[in-house]
């Protein structure tokens, strides 16, 4: 029960502050954003867990059927656990993902190299298909 507070506390929190939290599930103390659109699945199941419902079968990797499973969610029980702005996934181009960037552990690097290392031609995942 600690550990579902706990998961229900830090998804809300990411999710008010305009991120995603991807959790280990089997490290619950593992708490980190997803590392690419192929990890948007422990997202999902992450915040199925957290408002009481079974995750998708399919595991979502990627943003279309991530977006897809999400419209799915009851907006009232995803308001209730997880506050207002969990009832629409993130827009595409607010998503962060730290495959060789964190920007927590990395904020302290000049500007330059933290620009290079999110850039979308060094993180493919990251573009989604997104106009330059």
């Amino acid at each position: 029960q600690n550990r579902r507070i706990r998961e229900i506390a830090f998804q809300r929190a990411a999710l008010g502050n305009g991120t995603l939290l991807a959790p280990l599930r089997s490290e619950f103390w593992d708490d980190r954003m997803p590392g690419s659109e192929k990890d948007l699945w422990r997202v999902m199941e992450s915040v199925c867990r957290c408002i009481g419902v079974a995750a998708p079968p399919q595991r979502a990797e990627d943003y279309a059927t991530f977006c897809s499973q999400w419209a799915r969610l009851d907006a009232q029980k995803l308001t209730a656990a997880l506050g207002e702005k969990a009832v629409t996934p993130l827009a595409p181009e607010k998503l962060i993902f730290h495959e060789r960037f964190n920007p927590l552990y990395d904020a302290d690097l000049p500007e330059s190299m933290r620009l290079s290392m999110i850039s979308p031609e060094r993180l493919p995942s990251q573009n989604l298909n997104r106009a330059a």
